[in-house]
């Protein structure tokens, strides 16, 4: 006779369904509550893939800036449930290059699954966070969100789990923009690769404003370097941040209480909690109780008010 409990539990288990993106369609979320503006209270709220593309992907900045989402359930940009799911002809691609968000995303605690980005100059669930001069004094934000069973190959400028790059222009104005990145992970089931600039949450930063990254951790693998990639540039990759470009002094940027773990063939080939800094300015980042451990989780660097 067979166990009663697993029999239930397969009957269960049959019925369980997940909404897996068809890996084109991109919609337009609504409004939790139609008929008030867009606020923090009264956000748009992405219940799948479609709307998460469609917030994420935006060629115009515009769409997006000054705006406030809210996700509400776990999304599934592939079906992670098969076995080496990103290496099929049928694997949904996100996209990556001049996409572009402005606005305020709150992750609501839930995770994204199956994200596979592959080639692209900007490659990240979030290809590009956009300071613009237009926007004085305004945040953009993107907190409590998770990702987990993700691939993510980038090109020649910027990869990360979260965000390819972070950028914007470089005029007076776009300095008060402040951007934001908190309460965010990436586990050791995503893996982050890319020819140069690609880090374990964003690659790139080279945004002129604010920016400040706090209470996040990255245990992402690296590996699956594409062609072109050269092991002497190494130190254009980082296990927070890939690469973080100075041009002026004056702006604030913050690392605090984050952490990273490793395995020792990354740290081999220079991958840092506190990402390598462009020569010739020492004023770019302040680090506060930023450690980074080996895969056996035994201390190896702390960072505390380094800049």
């Amino acid at each position: 006779m067979p166990n009663i409990v697993e029999a239930v539990i397969g009957q269960l288990e049959n019925k369980i369904t997940v909404d897996v993106w068809n890996g084109t369609s991109s919609t337009a979320p609504s409004l939790l509550d139609s008929t008030q503006a867009n606020s923090e209270s009264n956000p748009y709220i992405i219940t799948n893939g479609a709307e998460l593309n469609y917030v994420t992907h935006n060629s115009d900045w515009n769409i997006t800036n000054g705006k406030y989402y809210k996700l509400v359930k776990d999304i599934y940009l592939n079906d992670t449930s098969v076995e080496s799911w990103y290496t099929s002809d049928a694997v949904h691609k996100w996209a990556g290059g001049d996409k572009w968000f402005c606005g305020n995303f709150d992750g609501n605690g839930h995770v994204v699954y199956g994200l596979y980005c592959e080639g692209a100059n900007q490659s990240g669930l979030f290809p590009r966070l956009y300071g613009h001069r237009n926007w004085k004094g305004q945040e953009i934000v993107i907190k409590n969100l998770g990702i987990q069973d993700s691939y993510i190959s980038g090109g020649n400028y910027g990869a990360g789990a979260f965000v390819g790059q972070v950028t914007g222009d470089g005029d007076t104005d776009a300095l008060t923009v402040k951007i934001t990145i908190e309460n965010c992970y990436a586990d050791e089931t995503v893996t982050v690769a890319g020819t140069r600039y690609a880090g374990g949450l964003v690659g790139l930063l080279d945004f002129k404003g604010s920016f400040s990254m706090n209470n996040c951790y990255s245990r992402v693998m690296f590996g699956g370097y594409p062609s072109g990639w050269n092991a002497n540039e190494t130190n254009r990759n980082g296990s927070l941040i890939g690469w973080i470009l100075n041009e002026i002094s004056g702006y604030t940027r913050t690392v605090s209480n984050c952490y990273v773990i490793l395995k020792k063939a990354d740290y081999d080939k220079g991958y840092n909690a506190v990402p390598n800094i462009t020569d010739g300015v020492k004023d770019s980042i302040t680090y506060t109780n930023v450690h980074a451990a080996n895969e056996n989780h035994s201390e190896t660097t702390q960072h505390n008010t380094v800049t």
